[in-house]
This record gives structure tokens, C-alpha cells and sequence, in this order.
């Protein structure tokens, strides 16, 4: 049996740079904590908190929740899309068409039809990029 890897990331409240892979999430009335690479536990932006979905992108780059990834098919079809944590597990939307893709049972449209999961999404960014929500 295969274990589901938890990791989180989010940004850090003292300088703004990201944590990315902590498998430590504390959260209580004074904020949320990340540990980072040097196993100190340090404040983060709740907002900015993601986690890992278990799926890379054709580069090998890790996909948490809230990156912005570009799916292609085998034509010369091309969109971005935002990964939330749906009802059914990780979703895939697109905020210009509305269109919804899921990884689990119920689908508005099936992730296969872009091939993610045969290595074709790429990781170009996350909400937190101000330049790329301007496009969204």
C-alpha cells in the first residue's frame, strides 16, 4: 500500500519567503506555524498555507493547492487552471470559463481529457503571483 505524503507550504511572516515541503502545520488562536528547513517552527500568512496534492507537474515540481498550472492536450489546446481542494478531492478550475476538472469521482469534466495525469500540466506560478491573477 502506497502512504499519502502531507506536506505544506506557505509564506513566512518575518521576511515574506516561502516554505515549501513542511510536513509540521500548527494552528491555534495565534496563528499558523510551518516548520522549516532548519526545523524551526516560524509564523506564516494563513493565507498563503497550501498542500500538497501528491501530484507532480511534467517537470517534476511538486503541486500544492492554490498553484496555477498550465494544461495542454494533445492538440494545440492550451489553459490555466487554479488547484483547489474540492467535495471530491483535488480540482482543477478555470476562473475565465468556469469550468471545473477533478481528480475524484465526480467530475464536470474528466482531468484524462488534458492528460494531466500523463505528465502535460506544468507549474507556472500560484494565487499569490500578482502578475499572473491579473490574467485570471
Amino acid at each position: 500500500m502506497k502512504r499519502r505524503v502531507v506536506k505544506f507550504r506557505g509564506r513566512r511572516l518575518d521576511n515574506w519567503e516561502w516554505i515549501t515541503g513542511s510536513h509540521t502545520l500548527i494552528q491555534d488562536a495565534d496563528g499558523v506555524w510551518l516548520e522549516d528547513r532548519d526545523l524551526d517552527v516560524v509564523k506564516v500568512d494563513p493565507n498563503t498555507l497550501g498542500q500538497y496534492t501528491g501530484l507532480k507537474d511534467k517537470n517534476g515540481r511538486e503541486i500544492y493547492e492554490g498553484d496555477i498550472l498550465r494544461l495542454s492536450d494533445r492538440k494545440s489546446h492550451e489553459e490555466e487552471v487554479v488547484v483547489e481542494h474540492g467535495l471530491y478531492g483535488w480540482t482543477f478550475y478555470n476562473p475565465q470559463t468556469e469550468i471545473f476538472y477533478s481528480d475524484g469521482s465526480h467530475t464536470y469534466n474528466a482531468i484524462e481529457n488534458y492528460r494531466f495525469m500523463f505528465g502535460t500540466g506544468t507549474v507556472i506560478g500560484n494565487i499569490h503571483n500578482a502578475d499572473l491573477i491579473k490574467s485570471f
